[in-house]
């Protein structure tokens, strides 16, 4: 018989996530970084990435108030 599979808190699924992002908002700075870029595709990226960045600080500020943390 098959152990039962323990699923990871929602704290360790939240972390997860951010490390994605953080992977891709690293690809995103690689192309914006890029000599062989066109100013406009780095632009629009810059952008992108600024949001994005923006939009996971403010869910992880959510994520830290329900844990009982301070900033």
């Amino acid at each position: 018989m098959n152990p039962p599979i323990q699923m990871p808190d929602d704290a360790h699924d939240d972390l997860r996530e951010v490390q994605g992002i953080l992977v891709l908002l690293s690809l995103a700075l690689a192309v914006i970084a890029s000599p062989a870029t066109p100013v406009l595709v780095a632009r629009v990226t810059a952008v992108m990435a600024q949001h994005t960045a923006m939009a996971w600080a403010e869910m992880l500020d959510g994520v830290i108030a329900e844990q009982g943390g301070d900033l």
